[in-house]
């Protein structure tokens, strides 16, 4: 009966603009990487990223290699937040430029893997390991890649034509006896390829934590236990490639509740099984595509101490997905893509029954290139979608680099997201109803960026946007007193990114980004939030860190900031800021590699921190280590 996670906002850390300008544009001002020629997916043709409008962050598999987990390795980007409701396993998602976490798509090449119940995407049933790069699309994307991309996408890339044949094996142990282990092998002979990469990892969850009254405690009912395996199979020859991929995840966690509501006994069990098969033709002339996936989400919940009224709550989610797309590239300074897209998707569950939402899509995106320096993109889609009606969204950009060093960036968009089935269909149980005439959330969206590269090695970004969201929905109490989620009349969320990397010498290598946020609430809903902040996005958010030594032997250091964070809708009471440190050393000899991490969280007055909470009621530990090794051959 809920969205699905509390909806994610500041006021200063002056410590930590310090900090940024000392990581960032300080070293910037030496020598430094040039104007990227990353090729990304932001749009439905591949193209370099100075000449694409959107703005994205791309992950690689270098950075994510010191990374614990997929939330870890997403939470450095650019105007990204993660909510999280604990440690290892516990429920979380991505907030990107301050949008609900159901309004960001979450991908595995391509493949929507949001359900449909719910909206959203728990990122701790997606562990790390067999990633190639992950891209970070900021900004609404429903014209590309169909509803819940309002905030922007994130898309998963498995490494599945490998260049060279590699095994990899990962081990490592952290605190509150957490323990990691995966195993990747990449095998290449002739025109085949495959990827097999399976993991284990778990978790006690045993961390101290002060509670609002400032009395210790140890967290109870939170350990965990998840084991996937990550595979594909790939065949390449002249202009043809076909794969197909699959991501099957089991976890069995304890869920140790809120705070004011603790649930010492309740217990989750989640699985998927993601299954994409593709086909892709290329040539000077055309390209076409093809797709075919089915994702199976399956999700219990027990709490023999809180009986409810669907108690064991048991739900699964089906996705069957066909699409094609047709790529012509001899148009006169034309790229224009055509692409048809039909999605089943089936909600069983113990509280709302069987739904099933059928969506059938066509979208167009023209690429205009007049001039070397110059790319005018264009996309458009209509979605029918049989529960909710019709919907037509539109995105319009530009990027021009006049210079070798400066690119501008210029996006108009539309998006949308559907009601989730539990928004929909909730029955009228325990206080609480669903609301079948819910209309679609909307947003129009505008955005302007500058990318320069002043001096080799050195790159610069900063991108400023105006989101303007409709018909948010928000459940609130009616009056027979019974919460329904009601669409409001939405929100205005602007804001600043700026973003710096910069590699002064093949032994020092630095980088820093900032987001500034500003929400506004243009609902009264409930009374005495109009013209408030909204909830739980904080105004500021500070990454930094740099690396010295060379890529086999390395310290890094990070310093993070995030802004305080209101949690009410009047803005009467809110949570502190916080800084986060992190350290690391790895030192690889021949095929070995160890390494050693630690993290500590500190107060917005820079005291140590015991726990801290960026989601009211769910405390997170103030201080971890993990410690591992890798093997690479």
């Amino acid at each position: 009966m809920k969205r699905y996670f509390c909806r994610p906002v500041l006021k200063r850390g002056g410590l930590f603009l310090c900090a940024f300008l000392f990581f960032g544009p300080t070293y910037a001002m030496g020598e430094s990487l040039t104007m990227q020629e990353i090729v990304v997916t932001g749009e439905r043709v591949p193209s370099r990223y100075e000449l694409t409008p959107s703005s994205i962050s791309v992950i690689t598999s270098t950075t994510m290699q010191n990374s614990p987990t997929l939330q870890d390795a997403l939470s450095h980007a650019p105007d990204v937040t993660i909510p999280a409701y604990g440690w290892m396993g516990a429920l979380s998602g991505i907030s990107i430029r301050g949008a609900d976490t159901s309004q960001s798509e979450i991908m595995l090449d391509g493949i929507r893997l949001n359900n449909v119940e719910l909206s959203g995407f728990d990122l701790s049933t997606f562990p790390l390991s067999g990633i190639s790069s992950i891209e970070i699309a900021r900004g609404g994307m429903s014209s590309l890649y169909g509803e819940s991309a309002m905030g922007g996408i994130v898309n998963i890339m498995p490494d599945v034509f490998p260049k060279k044949n590699t095994v990899d094996l990962k081990a490592m142990a952290g605190s509150f006896d957490s323990y990691h282990i995966d195993a990747t092998a990449k095998v290449k002979s002739g025109d085949w390829t495959m990827l097999i990469s399976p993991g284990y990892e778990s978790s006690k969850g045993d961390y101290p934590y002060i509670d609002d009254n400032g009395i210790s405690h140890i967290r109870q009912n939170n350990d965990y236990r998840g084991e996937w395996v990550l595979a594909g199979l790939g065949f390449s020859k002249d202009n043809n490639r076909a794969y197909f991929i699959t991501h099957l995840f089991d976890s069995d966690k304890g869920v140790p509740g809120a705070l004011g509501m603790p649930s010492p006994q309740a217990r989750e069990y989640d699985s998927h099984g993601i299954y994409i098969m593709r086909y892709r033709y290329a040539s000077e002339a055309v390209a076409v595509r093809a797709s075919l996936s089915h994702v199976n989400e399956d999700s219990r919940y027990f709490d023999n101490v809180y009986v409810l009224e669907s108690n064991p709550s048991k739900s699964n989610d089906t996705d069957n997905e066909a699409g094609a797309t047709l790529i012509l590239y001899r148009i006169p300074f034309n790229t224009l893509s055509i692409k048809l897209d039909g999605l089943s998707q089936q909600a069983v569950s113990s509280n709302i029954g069987s739904h099933v939402r059928d969506t059938e899509s066509i979208g167009l995106e023209d690429r205009v290139k007049p001039l070397e320096w110059l790319a005018i993109v264009g996309d458009t889609a209509y979605q029918s979608i049989s529960d909710i009606g019709d919907v037509a969204t539109y995105g319009i950009g530009t990027a021009l680099k006049p210079v070798s060093w400066m690119a501008v960036k210029m996006r108009v968009s539309t998006a949308f997201q559907a009601p989730s089935l539990d928004d929909l269909y909730w029955p009228n149980a325990a206080g609480a109803q669903g609301n079948p005439a819910l209309k679609p959330e909307t947003k129009t969206g505008y955005e302007l960026g500058l990318l320069v590269s002043p001096l080799t090695n050195t790159t610069v970004e900063i991108n400023g946007f105006y989101d303007r969201y409709h018909n948010l929905i928000q459940w609130s109490p009616s009056i027979n007193n019974v919460w329904m989620p009601q669409n409001i009349s939405g929100a205005i969320i602007k804001g600043i990114e700026l973003s710096v990397n910069a590699r002064p010498s093949h032994l020092l290598a630095v980088s820093g980004n900032m987001s500034a946020l500003d929400t506004v609430n243009l609902s009264n809903s409930p009374p005495g939030s109009y013209g408030k902040e909204l909830t739980y996005r904080p105004d500021i958010v500070v990454n930094t860190s740099a690396k010295i030594g060379e890529d086999n032997r390395y310290l890094s250091l990070g310093i993070g900031y995030t802004g305080e964070r209101n949690i009410t809708p009047s803005n009467s009471q809110s949570l502190p800021g916080f800084y986060d440190i992190n350290a690391m050393v790895s030192y690889k000899i021949g095929y070995v590699r160890p390494f050693i991490t630690f993290t500590q969280y500190f107060s917005d007055s820079f005291n140590t921190l015991t726990s801290y909470q960026y989601i009211s009621g769910y405390p997170l530990p103030g201080r971890y280590v993990w410690a591992g090794i890798q093997f690479n051959i």
